[in-house]
């Protein structure tokens, strides 16, 4: 329990450092490199944490194991990158981490747009 802990506050911390840095230099290099870790902490995650993730999981390895036909309903975009990156590294980590480096990435630079409004830090 103490550890979770630990590793949480040391991770606010670090997302604080640079989110500060970035508003101080004026750079968003420092938000993308907090996107990639922020993505890496959550990409990472077990497989039964969230309700869709066993899902995008399951799909994740039918397609990787070439039996895309089977998940139903899936845009055939998102089939396409789940093979591009099965092909990567054949591990569904990876299509968390990346999705989750897009999402993450997006509402970064977003906060980083009203940046003269508030403190991107507290945002």
């Amino acid at each position: 329990m103490f550890q979770s802990v630990a590793l949480f506050v040391s991770l606010l911390f670090v997302c604080i450092l640079f989110s500060h840095k970035a508003e101080k230099e004026n750079k968003i290099l420092f938000l993308i490199i907090l996107a990639v870790i922020l993505s890496l902490i959550s990409g990472m995650r077990a497989y039964n944490v969230g309700k869709d993730t066993k899902n995008y999981v399951y799909l994740f390895k039918l397609i990787s194991a070439g039996q895309s036909e089977y998940a139903y309903g899936l845009e055939p975009q998102f089939k396409l990158f789940c093979k591009i990156l099965a092909k990567i590294w054949d591990n569904p980590s990876l299509l968390l981490i990346v999705c989750s480096f897009i999402t993450n990435f997006f509402v970064i630079v977003r906060i980083w747009d009203f940046k003269e409004n508030a403190s991107v830090v507290l945002m």
